[in-house]
């Protein structure tokens, strides 16, 4: 079985699974919905045109992943401006500009401001290895993916637009088999059978829930996958 090997390497990376407010934290490893903006980015497709399209990416191939780095954790603080016009909150999807403040204190006559805090957290100086492996049913092949990430139309990010991949994210397709991929070493996962690496009976596998599968692209709704991981060691050591 080919896989496609894509190089996740950055100063920042972040995979947020869920909107948790005012506190947004970083899976500790890429998610599945993750990968899927970024071969959706590198194919051209518009997540607000191409919704059909986007979910026939989706249901094309199976993501693993092996760590090849870490480091820290960076919590960045950000403030997201709320105006409120004669006392009532306004609409969020309105601009919050400064000059948008201006222009409305002039229609309205009053105009309050204040500042949240949102506290986003990221993966600093952590790489990954991520493996696409083609399904039975895809409609977007892995040759297709492939080009399409070595040559992306949109820019692609690890998780937000402010994290920069330092490296091509393109690795190439391999004839190697997902096993001996996932076995060189490092913490890994993968999605599909839990007995994957039976050939070797001393790793001890867990079972992971993981909120990042697509279930309606139209209304960008996940639900939960099995994803099953381990620790692999070198054992020449």
């Amino acid at each position: 079985m080919t896989a496609l090997k894509l190089h996740l390497e950055g100063m920042f990376q972040s995979f947020g699974s869920r909107n948790a407010g005012r506190n947004r934290p970083t899976e500790d490893a890429p998610t599945r919905s993750m990968v899927l903006g970024l071969v959706c980015a590198a194919l051209g497709l518009d997540r607000e045109d191409d919704v059909t399209q986007i979910q026939q990416v989706h249901d094309s191939f199976k993501v693993a992943w092996r760590k090849t780095a870490s480091d820290s954790l960076y919590r960045g603080y950000n403030t997201n401006d709320r105006l409120t016009l004669k006392g009532k909150k306004h609409p969020s999807q309105e601009p919050r500009t400064r000059q948008y403040l201006r222009t409305k204190g002039v229609e309205h006559g009053s105009v309050g401001l204040s500042q949240n805090i949102i506290l986003r957290d990221y993966l600093c100086g952590y790489a990954y290895e991520v493996y696409l492996t083609e399904k039975p049913s895809a409609t977007f092949s892995l040759q297709t993916i492939a080009k399409a990430v070595e040559t992306p139309k949109f820019c692609l990010f690890l998780g937000r637009a402010s994290c920069l991949p330092s490296r091509p994210v393109f690795g190439g397709i391999t004839d190697e088999t997902l096993i001996s991929l996932l076995l060189q070493g490092g913490d890994v996962g993968w999605e599909g059978s839990p007995d994957l690496l039976k050939s070797r009976p001393e790793l001890r596998v867990t079972r992971k829930n993981r909120h990042d599968k697509l279930v309606n692209a139209s209304q960008r709704a996940f639900c939960n996958r099995t994803e099953y991981r381990t620790t692999v060691k070198d054992t020449s050591e």
